[in-house]
């Protein structure tokens, strides 16, 4: 029990058994008989049932109930036997509303599993339920408790159990009665002003008025100075009386002078407040009284107000003060944030290479013009070049079939390669130059088989058919009655399927790096090209700017989606996908931020992406080339894919109905047809390394210009590069920034190591930052700053140079999958194995040799030489982005991470690269 209970222990204490199980005060059920043991206590103790329940017929509208269950001895003694249950009922209906309020609120009070303490008045409260509670008992101090009791065998009633703390004399009971309506009172009256209680200062302070006898409130108020001849004591005090007992007031008050002890000759004036109360001890009216000295309080209430002042001024400086700290915090946090982020860039550079054992093998991906710039740059810099690599650059340059912007010895160093099955070599050969080896296919092949070769339509109408035909949403070409009614059905569909879902995935499209665009295709049933690649244009503008057709724009934009075979990878899917990735690059890489494309050039690459797979037939050039494809033979077997995509859209722009250029000028037209024609054939992966060269030289031309005029520190400062021999050797140089001729030379160290047999070093072909003004600029260049000084480094870069950078972001754009979530990537990477090994399937009919890579009866496909193609291609490309466009770097992490993913699979797999199917 938590009642006070020293000296005692029995039945009602834990039992051993209740602490095991848990049982605590609340839950514990005590029989009547284990009671007994409260004998022993020496003060009084008693067990109710007591509530309050409504009763309409009752004054206030409810009644009080008392059921008495137990008593100890003590409580015999003090306050006699229970009253019989009739006349508890009896005493306890003839109370008046307020006690049966108390009451009724004393009950309220106790919850369970407390103790409640509450200063009681003992006649109201106890002689309805006690017959022999002295009459001078008057108040009490009272512990109370909620009990579950078994009154009979199986009955268990929640009970009140009481225990008297102790019995107030008259003097505490009115001592506690003015701290209870407030501890400011200084003085208790009667209603006739006699006094009844007084604190310790009261006493003090006014003991001398009635020469050490108990003074009364008349005494009070003859102390003040009334310089009107109406008011006397007497009629003040009958005036203050009436408020308080006639006309009830909660409060009176008003202020009265008098003269001050310590300066006779000075008035002050003293505030008189006097509140109503019931006498303890006898019930009657009662007046509490409280005297202020108003004049020192005025003074006090002065030097608060100029301390607070002070205050104020003191809060005010710490504010600017907080102010200035929290300006400084900021710039802190963005010097950190800063800090974090260069060595996020230099611990995501570090990842990648591997320490532990030297390359078995490095490709070289120095081209013939790069290792020309390498030696001229030594020679700037007043280096003397190494003769055998002088000798050897002579004679590789000499070669009348040498290519200046490939890789040197490419097939060899691929096939060479012992990190790389011959497989992979080949597979990597033919995608990056390609392939002329085998023979072509039989003349009869066409019929062989009954394979249809891809070829080129004869007219827009027959290729769209040919796409309808292989869409598995169609049933046959014969349900197109007419160009127009295909028009409208395209443009129908485009705008029904914008939804509510599908306009919150177009906003997360404008900013997601990582976009599903799986799940956009599944909102947008089948129409995800057009309406994301129309919702580009429009949102940025350039509708407006260059007067377009938006109607035509729609239609024309369907009608490339449906153009679209199905193809396991190029389809509408990929190329929304690459539309996606294009917009990310533009407006969240820098590239728009820093002026590097103009607003018809932004048009030019939402174009260029949308239609850069035009009518892909699911077969690669190789195959189009080796079975002398009409296009092949249109294009000279020039890049027929490209090509072939370039013309075809062309031609469906130029009819009228597509036509939605109309509003923009000759010269921007022409300027618009040739940056799609150099983006589309610059997807040709024949072309990357050419491309990708020309990018990461791309700011060596100003560099060497400055540098001619003859000042030996400026050419130290401007050329701080690595020497040529450094570029082969396992060490690594990390750039403190972006160098002048800022992106690295996509070289890549495949290493062997206990992880992986591929490892990438991305790092190694960095040189050292220059100085002076040239690495201000290139400084500038790399971090993706916004100001105008560093924009107006943009407006320098000739319109040429600017066609490059938007080659590599559609190439970018293209592999974007390479930076999408793994679980996405995969996805792609194994729609376009299944496509690989559909033309694998085909060239079996036709009796080719099978293309590298491209039979399904192997194990496994493209995806074996996924670590290869990231190593060889997909890094150093993002990587040569990033460090021109620090803002593209959400790529370059993507790509990483699936870089390593592959990685791991590899080295799960008892075959080498033959990872799982997600």
């Amino acid at each position: 029990m938590p009642l006070s209970s020293p000296g005692v222990s029995g039945p009602y204490h834990y039992s051993e058994r209740d602490a095991r199980c848990g049982v605590d005060d609340e839950e514990r059920v005590w029989p009547l008989d284990s009671l007994d043991l409260l004998d022993k206590l020496g003060t009084p103790v008693w067990l109710a049932i007591a509530s309050a329940h409504s009763d309409s017929t009752s004054p206030g509208g409810f009644q009080n109930t008392v059921r008495p269950i137990y008593q100890n001895a003590a409580c015999k003694r003090s306050l006699g036997s229970f009253r019989s249950q009739g006349d508890i009922k009896l005493r306890l209906n003839n109370q008046t509303l307020p006690e049966k309020q108390n009451r009724k609120d004393l009950y309220k009070q106790l919850l369970p599993g407390t103790v409640h303490r509450s200063w009681v008045q003992a006649q109201s409260l106890l002689s309805p339920v006690f017959d022999g509670l002295p009459e001078d008992q008057r108040h009490l101090t009272l512990l109370q408790q909620v009990l579950k009791v078994e009154t009979s065998p199986g009955l268990v009633e929640t009970c009140q159990l009481n225990q008297v703390e102790q019995v107030a004399s008259e003097e505490s009971a009115r001592l506690a009665a003015m701290h209870h309506l407030g501890p400011i009172h200084t003085f208790m009256f009667s209603q006739t002003g006699r006094l009844l209680m007084a604190n310790k200062r009261g006493r003090e302070r006014y003991v001398h008025l009635n020469n050490g006898a108990d003074i009364c409130l008349l005494d009070l108020f003859q102390q003040g100075v009334y310089t009107d001849m109406q008011t006397t004591p007497e009629a003040a005090f009958e005036e203050a009386m009436r408020h308080i007992f006639v006309q009830k007031e909660e409060v009176h008050r008003f202020a009265m002078p008098n003269t001050s002890r310590k300066h006779p000759n000075k008035a002050r004036w003293t505030l008189f407040e006097m509140w109503p109360i019931n006498d303890p001890v006898t019930g009657h009216p009662a007046v509490l009284t409280k005297l202020y000295n108003v004049t020192q309080q005025k003074q006090m209430e002065a030097e608060l107000q100029t301390q607070k002042e002070a205050l104020a001024r003191q809060l005010q400086q710490l504010e600017e003060q907080k102010q200035q700290l929290e300006h400084y915090n900021a710039t802190i946090q963005e010097e950190k944030d800063s800090l974090l982020q260069q060595n996020t860039s230099l611990t995501e550079r570090l990842e990648a290479v591997v320490t532990e054992k030297r390359p078995s093998h490095q490709f070289d991906g120095q081209t013939p013009i790069d290792k020309t710039l390498d030696l001229l740059q030594n020679l700037i810099m007043g280096r003397t070049p190494d003769n055998e690599e002088t000798v050897a650059l002579f004679h590789l340059l000499s070669q009348a079939n040498v290519d200046l912007r490939q890789p040197v010895s490419l097939e060899e160093q691929l096939m060479e390669d012992n990190d790389m099955d011959a497989d992979v070599g080949l597979a990597m050969v033919q995608l990056l130059k390609g392939n002329t080896s085998r023979s072509p296919p039989p003349p009869t092949s066409s019929s062989s088989g009954g394979i249809e070769l891809p070829s080129s339509p004869s007219t827009p109408q027959e290729m769209y058919s040919r796409s309808r035909a292989r869409r598995s949403s169609m049933v046959s070409t014969s349900s197109i009655t007419s160009e127009a009614s295909l028009d409208v059905e395209l443009e129908f569909g485009m705008t029904a399927c914008i939804t509510l879902q599908v306009e919150r995935m177009l906003q997360d499209a404008e900013k997601n790096w990582q976009f599903n665009m799986f799940k956009f295709a599944e909102e947008t049933n089948g129409n995800h090209l057009s309406v994301l690649t129309f919702h580009y244009i429009k949102t940025a503008g350039l509708c407006s700017r260059f007067n377009l057709n938006e109607a035509k724009l729609s239609r024309f934009l369907c009608r490339i989606e449906r153009g679209y075979l199905n193809n396991p990878y190029h389809s509408s899917l990929h190329v929304a996908s690459v539309v996606q990735m294009m917009h990310m690059i533009m407006h969240h890489g820098g590239l728009l931020r820093r002026r590097v494309f103009d607003e018809l050039m932004i048009l030019a690459c939402y174009i260029s992406a949308a239609v850069h797979d035009y009518e892909h037939g699911g077969v690669n050039n190789d195959f189009l080339i080796q079975t002398r494809d009409r296009l092949a033979v249109t294009y000279n077997d020039i890049s027929p894919l490209e090509n072939h995509h370039l013309a075809a859209a062309a031609r469906l722009m130029s009819e009228p109905k597509y036509r939605f250029t109309d509003g923009l000028s000759r010269a921007d037209h022409r300027t618009l047809r040739t940056a799609v024609i150099e983006q589309v054939l610059g997807t040709d992966m024949k072309k990357h390394f050419n491309i990708l060269s020309r990018f990461q030289n791309l700011y060596q031309r100003s560099t060497t210009t400055s540098s001619r005029s003859g000042s030996r520190e400026l050419k130290e400062n401007t050329f701080q590069r690595r020497d040529t021999t450094s570029s082969r050797s396992s060490s690594m140089e990390l750039p403190e920034d972006l160098p002048h001729r800022a992106p690295p030379r996509h070289s890549i160290d495949i290493r062997q190591n206990t992880s992986s047999r591929h490892s990438v070093d991305i790092s190694r072909a960095h040189s050292v930052r220059p100085s002076g003004a040239a690495a201000g600029q290139s400084s500038q260049l790399a971090r993706g700053s916004t100001s105008s000084s560093d924009n107006s480094v943009w407006d320098n870069v000739s319109e040429e140079n600017k066609g490059i950078i938007r080659q590599v972001a559609l190439k970018c754009a293209d592999i974007g999958h390479l930076a999408a979530t793994p679980d996405v990537h995969k996805r792609w990477a194994y729609l376009l194995e299944e496509e690989f090994f559909l033309q694998g399937d085909r060239e079996k009919q036709l009796g080719m040799a099978v293309s590298p890579l491209m039979d399904r009866q192997n194990k496994g496909g493209i995806t074996r030489s996924q670590l290869s193609f990231f190593s060889i291609v997909g890094i150093p490309l993002f990587k040569s982005m990033t460090d021109i466009f620090e803002e593209t770097r959400p790529m370059l992490q993507g790509v990483m991470e699936n870089y390593k993913a592959w990685e791991k699979d590899a080295a799960m797999a008892s075959t080498p690269f033959a990872s799982p199917r997600p």
